[in-house]
């Protein structure tokens, strides 16, 4: 388990991913496309997505988009854990790859 958590930590996140309280906070880099972000979203929304576990998708009530200047943060509320944020985030990343 723990080298698996050592895997996790290890790989490049396109994002800064905080817990609050009944939500978590996904701040995307400013190199990642918003464009990219939305339609990653609009599809977990859907339940379309491939990369979200059916766990995950459970503990989802739903998402919100903060659009800024340079890039875009996504709420996520629900009883979901910034980990369990940051598993699927890396699991999604190579759709993200996409760059402005």
């Amino acid at each position: 388990m723990q080298k698996q958590k050592n895997n996790l930590s290890e790989q490049k996140m396109p994002a800064k991913v905080i817990q609050k309280q009944g939500r978590v906070l996904i701040e995307f880099d400013k190199n990642t496309a918003k464009e990219v972000v939305k339609e990653q979203i609009e599809s977990c929304e859907a339940g379309t997505c491939t990369c979200c576990t059916p766990e995950f998708r459970e503990q989802v009530d739903s998402f919100k988009i903060i659009d800024k200047e340079k890039n875009v943060d996504v709420e996520i509320f629900g009883t979901i854990s910034a980990e369990h944020v940051r598993e699927n985030l890396i699991a999604c990343a190579p759709k993200l790859k996409k760059e402005k």
